[in-house]
């Protein structure tokens, strides 16, 4: 499926008009576009679908330095996240925890996680690596490119469908004033068993 056939099925739940094509100058068609992105927003940060786990290798200069996460970094997974050789790399710190230890050179034992890097106590020596198993917040495809937003209207994803439309059609329920408990909390059900084939549930 596409964007715009999403979009299309959404339409027909919400029983408006489906649209032939997805433009940006109709009202509706921007409304459902929202919620159906909000849709798999919510779905990609609720549970660590194993579609969406990534693993990227970072290497030591020998110097204290934070390393810059990927650039689709959305979180660690529950569990084992970070590993040098064989040993489990511990964290995050908090700042108060890392401000209080001294850099030096070795394997590293406890992470600290802040914005968009990460550094190591101890920091990696020259040529070690850490591996980080990670989230990847690019749950859209543009062709073949990963994105975080479904735009055109031949992009589509890599989540369930199913589980997109049933979240646009809550939101758009409860925005037009309609009851929409019974939807949410199918919505809420379908996730929940998508999550258990697929593997575990983070808390909202």
């Amino acid at each position: 499926m596409t964007y715009l056939t999403i979009m299309q099925s959404v339409a027909r739940n919400a029983g408006i008009e489906p649209p032939t094509a997805i433009s940006g100058n109709d009202p509706d068609q921007v409304l459902l576009g929202q919620f159906i992105n909000e849709a798999g927003q919510e779905i990609t940060r609720r549970v660590d679908w194993g579609v969406l786990r990534k693993t990227h290798t970072l290497t030591g200069t020998g110097a204290a330095l934070d390393h810059p996460l990927p650039a689709d970094f959305d979180r660690f997974p529950m569990g084992l996240s970070i590993t040098a050789g064989t040993d489990r790399v511990r964290g995050s710190l908090t700042s108060d925890e890392w401000a209080s230890l001294t850099p030096i050179a070795g394997t590293p034992r406890y992470f600290y996680l802040y914005g968009t890097k990460v550094a190591f106590y101890p920091f990696l020596k020259s040529g070690d690596t850490a591996k980080l198993i990670y989230q990847s917040k690019n749950w859209a495809l543009a062709g073949s490119t990963p994105g975080s937003r479904l735009v055109a209207q031949t992009d589509t994803t890599v989540l369930s469908e199913t589980l997109i439309e049933s979240g646009a059609v809550w939101r758009w329920r409860r925005h037009v004033g309609k009851s929409f408990s019974d939807h949410l909390a199918e919505f809420e059900g379908q996730l929940a068993d998508y999550a258990k084939f697929d593997g575990g549930v983070r808390l909202p």
